[in-house]
């Protein structure tokens, strides 16, 4: 595993398709060119009801927090 990595967020199937169908590919040539890692977060990170008012894009500051 890289010590660098491209993360994203792609909650919900729609996403989760056009990331697969879009981006997977062209991420991992990027990746494997440069060495890093690419994660993809299919699942929010945090289910709690404050953020379920908030948008998606908010997810993106727990990122740090996971393992």
């Amino acid at each position: 595993m890289a010590n660098k990595a491209i993360v994203t967020l792609a909650v919900g199937h729609a996403y989760s398709e056009r990331f697969e169908q879009f981006c997977r590919k062209n991420w991992m040539e990027y990746a494997a060119r440069h060495g890093y890692d690419i994660v993809v977060f299919k699942d929010p990170l945090d289910r709690s009801e404050r953020v379920a008012k908030r948008s998606p894009a908010w997810q993106k500051c727990l990122v740090l927090s996971q393992p």
